[in-house]
């Protein structure tokens, strides 16, 4: 909305022509100044008319020969105390009279005798009228002033008539409507803001026009880019006022649930928490999530595989939204065991062996969702790579500790070698490296033993 101060009321007060009556009696408000502490300076100038018969009175005497009305409450504070007639030399003193809730200041005859204003004893001749400046102050700025011109037939109060014929015409109307239109204001990309008009100053009623073509003062608007309106206000009297305000397209949050999680039933904990965050937009933000939390980190512990949606809104209200899933598997393969995928196959381990596979690179649940049969039942001895050049990694795994041997035999049965005789071993996975460059190419038989009585074997090809 534009700024509209100003120290002078030139630049809001309409200052129209002559107003006139009958007989040539007009009324002119010349200038008005702002004085301050809310008390303002009019000139105006009065003619008063001779009457439509030359002999007739010209502004009879001892009528009420001047008049001026302000509304608004507004009260006349100074003003010369009398007025001399150019024409007669009659004197007319001030008064200050408040009338049906208006405020007037009148000029009257000062005595009897021949006192005209016009012309003397009826020899007015043609029609003609004779004016006078006056500068008088009001404390309190009035809407409208009203000038009441006499002529022949004197001022008629009473009626709230003025001149002749009792019709007050000549008012003029001091103050224009001012517009508002609002504050500037954002609105959400896509969405829809409603703008409220008003006016002030001016004479009730108001109407108005939007620059959308809109007649109410209360209009919605939907801008897909920023966009400036402007509202035209027109008073009782036309006076009209502009003013305008901008919608623009507020910039919208981006929304960021997080990453992935997933809970597996049987092995660790049972709940994880949702790192919920947001950037862009306008902060502060508020979070809410698709099962009722308004935190941005909540903690969340679902039964099955589950999607959250979080939905962040901005100070402008611009919302966006992120979703993230948390997913369960059930991996428990037996009392106090889980399954482990262990080198591309499935095991099922004890819950307290779980950690240590997991340190070398195995990973929780089963192996491409397969399950396999249970360790106890499969050779828990594997050789990489295979084949094999210069030496071999053995993994194995012990469940409890014990002394270990590893031999080499040949495909006829032959022993050819015993790399690791009897070597204590604690429980857990192991990978023992083995040299190859004393063994001739071929196939071999390679098999573990245990003084607790575990024999596992698996098959090696050894090339150059």
């Amino acid at each position: 909305m534009k700024n509209k101060c100003i120290s002078l009321l030139f630049a809001f007060l309409v200052l129209p022509a002559t107003l006139l009556a009958c007989d040539l009696s007009s009324f002119t408000v010349n200038s008005v100044a702002d004085l301050g502490g809310g008390y303002y300076e009019f000139n105006v100038t009065f003619c008063a008319g001779s009457g439509q018969n030359a002999y007739r009175y010209g502004a009879d005497q001892n009528t009420y020969t001047w008049a001026i009305r302000v509304d608004n409450g507004a009260v006349v504070t100074s003003a010369p105390a009398f007025l001399t007639s150019p024409n007669t030399g009659s004197i007319y003193f001030s008064d200050t009279i408040s009338y049906m809730g208006y405020h007037y200041l009148v000029y009257d005859y000062s005595s009897g005798g021949n006192g005209w204003w016009t012309c003397i004893d009826g020899g007015c001749g043609p029609v003609q009228s004779t004016c006078i400046d006056v500068t008088f102050t009001t404390y309190g700025m009035p809407n409208t002033i009203l000038g009441g011109g006499a002529e022949s037939a004197g001022i008629v109060i009473a009626g709230l008539g003025y001149g002749c014929n009792d019709e007050p015409d000549m008012i003029q109307h001091l103050l224009v409507p001012e517009a508002h239109a609002g504050n500037d204001t954002q609105v959400c990309p896509g969405g829809t803001v409603t703008l409220d008009a008003g006016a002030s100053d001016g004479t009730p009623p108001y109407t108005y026009l939007w620059s959308t073509g809109a007649t109410s003062s209360s209009i919605s608007v939907a801008p897909a880019v920023s966009t400036t309106y402007s509202v035209t206000v027109t008073d009782g009297n036309g006076n009209t006022a502009t003013d305008d305000v901008t919608v623009s397209i507020a910039s919208t949050p981006t929304a960021n649930a997080g990453a992935d999680k997933q809970i597996y039933i049987g092995y660790g904990a049972t709940c994880v928490s949702l790192n919920g965050s947001a950037t862009g937009g306008t902060s502060p933000y508020t979070y809410a999530w698709s099962n009722g939390s308004t935190s941005a980190i909540p903690s969340v512990c679902p039964a099955t595989s589950t999607t959250y949606t979080l939905t962040v809104t901005d100070a402008n209200g611009c919302a966006s939204t992120d979703a993230v899933e948390v997913a369960v598997e059930n991996i428990v393969c037996g009392p106090g065991k889980v399954y482990v995928c262990h080198y591309g196959t499935t095991k099922c381990y004890k819950t307290n062996q779980v950690n240590s596979h997991l340190n070398h690179g195995d990973y929780l649940g089963t192996c491409d969702g397969m399950r396999l049969a249970d360790v106890d039942e499969q050779p828990m001895l594997s050789a990489y790579p295979n084949p094999a050049c210069n030496e071999v990694s053995l993994l194995f795994h012990l469940e409890e500790e014990t002394a270990v041997t590893i031999e080499f035999y040949s495909m006829s049965g032959q022993l050819v070698a015993r790399p690791l005789m009897n070597n204590l071993r604690e429980s857990g996975d192991w990978l023992e490296v083995i040299a190859l460059h004393d063994m001739e190419p071929g196939m071999y038989m390679v098999r573990l033993v245990s003084d607790a009585g575990d024999q596992y074997m698996t098959s090696l090809m050894i090339s150059r």
